[in-house]
């Protein structure tokens, strides 16, 4: 998964008025500037429900009651359906082990005619997947729950840039459903597994301000700001000769020289060392 690294949000960026020097057909020449930098890498995923999950019906039947709504708040163990089992002798036995095991239903010794599926947790519905009268199988997930006052912004972080990531950074983000607005996060949790089909990393940031909207599973595209520096020599990306070379001009003549490279983001290098403001660096057009 290869991504973009520039910023998303222009209340991020920090544009550089390089002084034009000289422009011809092919190149024009700039000075390097001192300016405040930010190195972001760019993130995507959505926003979810922290403990968020299907549960699932524990034997064959039908639903002999409805009992809760989407964005009905939940209690652990309250009765989300009324079922009419089916009560073979071989479902009998797998559902009262796994009732035992999850405690996600209500029966006496003997399995009765009807039983209950219930809450495991403190949240909110969010999704009902059965009516009144519709079949259920086992192991069929029959309603997603989750915790309404606690959400995460699930991130996937690109294999080049997950050793750049730490706890703690910002994270600055955006969403459809909010439109041009940027809010601020915090990475919280680093997932240490790679997502092999898509090549990232999955890395959890939660909210460190106000978000206006309780919708889930809305898109989000973000930045994890990974450095900060300021007072720091930098000049445009354009200007870089591969990844470490600068054309410059000096008596008249143009000629390479090796720099070394410090903070960067989707417009802008560090220039650590090799020139200074006076040096005229050349830019040539063809990029």
């Amino acid at each position: 998964m290869r991504t973009s690294r520039k910023l998303l949000f222009s209340s991020c960026l920090f544009f550089i008025s390089a002084t034009l020097f000289i422009s011809c057909h092919d190149s024009t020449t700039v000075h390097a500037t001192r300016k405040n930098i930010i190195e972001s890498v760019y993130a995507s995923g959505k926003i979810i429900a922290e403990n968020e999950h299907s549960i699932f019906s524990l034997t064959n039947g039908s639903v002999a009651s409805k009992l809760v709504q989407e964005g009905d708040t939940l209690r652990k163990g309250q009765a989300l359906f009324e079922i009419n089992n089916i009560t073979s002798t071989s479902g009998l036995k797998i559902s009262k082990d796994k009732i035992d095991l999850l405690q996600q239903f209500t029966t006496p010794d003997d399995l009765p005619e009807r039983s209950y599926i219930r809450s495991d947790c403190d949240g909110i519905v969010y999704q009902v997947m059965k009516e009144q009268g519709e079949a259920v199988r086992m192991n069929e997930p029959v309603a997603f729950v989750g915790d309404a006052s606690k959400r995460i912004i699930r991130l996937g972080v690109d294999q080049q840039d997950i050793e750049k990531i730490k706890l703690g950074q910002q994270v600055l983000f955006k969403t459809d459903i909010t439109g041009d607005s940027v809010y601020s996060a915090v990475v919280k949790k680093i997932y240490q597994m790679m997502n092999e089909s898509n090549q990232s990393f999955r890395v959890d940031a939660i909210f460190s301000e106000p978000f206006p909207s309780s919708f889930i599973h809305c898109p989000v595209e973000a930045n994890i700001v990974v450095n900060k520096k300021e007072n720091v020599l930098v000049l445009p990306r354009t200007a870089l000769e591969g990844k470490d070379s600068l054309l410059i001009e000096e008596n008249g003549n143009r000629k390479k020289v090796h720099v070394s490279i410090g903070a960067a983001n989707g417009d802008y290098v560090e220039i650590l060392n090799g020139i200074d403001e006076k040096t005229n660096v050349i830019v040539t057009q063809q990029k």
